[in-house]
This record gives C-alpha cells, sequence and structure tokens, in this order.
C-alpha cells in the first residue's frame, strides 16, 4: 500500500467513524515500504486559547520553533510549526494547528532524528491536503470554511527576509 492509498484509507475510516477527540494515524513510508514515521492527527472539540495553542505547537526541549502560516485544502487556515530540540537527542517534529472558533485540528508528525525531520515534512502537507473534517460544521459553514482563530504569531517565510 503506497501513502495515497494509506492516507485515502485512514480518511475513509476516520470519516466514517469520525468523533470529537478522535485521533487518526497514517504510515509514512519509504518507496521500500519501511516504515519511516507516522503522522497523528487529532480533532479537539473544544476552543484553544492562546496558551494551549502555543503548548500544542511547542514541541518538548524545543530550541528552536519557526511558526509559519499554513493552508490546507479541506481543513482551511492554519499554523505549521516545526521545532529542533537540543541535548543528546536532537530530535526534531512538526505540527500543524486549525483553530476556529468551537472546535481545533491538530497534527503532530515526530519526534523523529532532527536530520530526518527535513526529509518527512514535505508529504506531510499532501496528507492533510486530504483530511477532510465533518461533523465540525458551525452555523452551516464547513469547518475549513469557518473564520480561523490563530492566536499564535505566525511569520511568512517571505516577509520576514528583511528582517
Amino acid at each position: 500500500m503506497n501513502l495515497l492509498e494509506s492516507c485515502t484509507a485512514v480518511a475513509e475510516h476516520a470519516q466514517a467513524d469520525q468523533a470529537p477527540g478522535a485521533t487518526a494515524s497514517i504510515a509514512i513510508t519509504d518507496p521500500t515500504g519501511a516504515l519511516l514515521e507516522i503522522q497523528r492527527i487529532s480533532l479537539v472539540p473544544f476552543p484553544l486559547s492562546a496558551a494551549d495553542q502555543r503548548a500544542a505547537l511547542q514541541a518538548d526541549g524545543a530550541l528552536l520553533v519557526h511558526n509559519r502560516p499554513f493552508r490546507s485544502r479541506n481543513l482551511g487556515e492554519g499554523i505549521e510549526a516545526v521545532a529542533i530540540a537540543g541535548g543528546s537527542t536532537q530530535l526534531g517534529s512538526a505540527r500543524w494547528l486549525f483553530c476556529r472558533p468551537t472546535d481545533s485540528v491538530l497534527a503532530v508528525l515526530g519526534p523523529v532524528p532532527a536530520r530526518v525531520i527535513g526529509a518527512l515534512t514535505p508529504s506531510a502537507p499532501s496528507v492533510l491536503d486530504m483530511a477532510a473534517v465533518q461533523g465540525l460544521e458551525a452555523d452551516g459553514l464547513p469547518f475549513a470554511q469557518q473564520e480561523p482563530v490563530a492566536l499564535v504569531p505566525a511569520i511568512d517565510e517571505d516577509a520576514a527576509w528583511d528582517r
């Protein structure tokens, strides 16, 4: 089963049995089928405060966290945070947070060795583009079309070059 088939199967399963607080896990493999990492996508059935958003995006022991705007076809506007932790472990992780007034979606990839996170992160947006949440409509609007509640500052990479 390739990445696309795996993502589709998990997405169909999650949509069929979706409940607030549910988590789907997607295996990211290399071309030989060897497991590289698991990406977890969780539904959070309540609004997140600014402190909760920061905590969700902050990896344990992170020395460097880079937050930037992120857009998913089916989840809408969100924030991507790529973090590198120091010390003897040298781990990296990537997190994506999509907050709305009543619900949120959090996706986490890692922790993995820091040298590997750069190789894994490019496949994660494809997974998030395929992820669709149902049952989180508010005032008749699908989750992706609801007004984002992004209290954690995100810096657009292009805008950061002149700072």
